[in-house]
């Protein structure tokens, strides 16, 4: 899948489904800056766990190397990890 592939798919889940959660909370919970609880992180990441968009949002991710946040409830570590799996 090719960077414009995994935006469409992305899109037309969120069409269909509606909103997600990271588009309707604060930017902050999906990319915390150092020091921030881990509280904070864990919520985000309990939000992704049940969005529907889920594997949408982590392909997307994966493919287009995002560096940062959370993402399909991964964080830049474990993407890293998942990239690194692939090659």
């Amino acid at each position: 899948m090719n960077s414009e592939q995994a935006l469409t798919a992305l899109a037309e889940g969120i069409r269909k489904t509606g909103a997600t959660a990271c588009q309707t909370s604060d930017p902050d919970a999906w990319f915390p800056e150092g020091g921030v609880p881990n509280t904070s992180l864990r919520s985000a990441i309990s939000l992704c766990k049940v969005c529907p968009v889920r594997s949408l949002c982590l392909e997307f991710a994966l493919v287009n190397d995002e560096k940062h946040g959370i993402w399909g409830g991964v964080n830049t570590r474990q993407r890293a990890r998942l990239r690194n799996a692939r090659s």
